[in-house]
């Protein structure tokens, strides 16, 4: 039994430095629980996504004014759905 730690190997492309391994050693099992709980490491395009979507849907300039009763709300939750996607669902 060995007392040494799994190795977790991240295949994320921009996590990935040319120095890590790309693989686990034979015998070793890679332990997934772990790095399927953390969180993901927010980006400087993901922030200015969110940033940038929040300031148009706050803003009293858009390119459909609010004071359209539908549709006006329709332009902001576009913008709020498509920053969403890019923010989250995005890898």
């Amino acid at each position: 039994m060995s007392t040494r730690e799994p190795l977790i190997v991240d295949a994320t492309p921009e996590r990935m430095s040319p120095d890590e391994p790309r693989a686990a050693p034979r015998g070793e099992a890679r332990s997934t629980g772990e790095a399927n709980a953390t969180p993901k490491r927010a980006t400087w395009k993901r922030v200015t996504i969110g940033v940038l979507a929040l300031l148009y849907v706050l803003s009293p300039l858009d390119l459909v004014p609010d004071w359209f009763p539908v549709i006006g709300w329709l332009d902001d939750l576009g913008v709020l759905a498509w920053a969403a996607r890019q923010v989250f669902f995005k890898k």
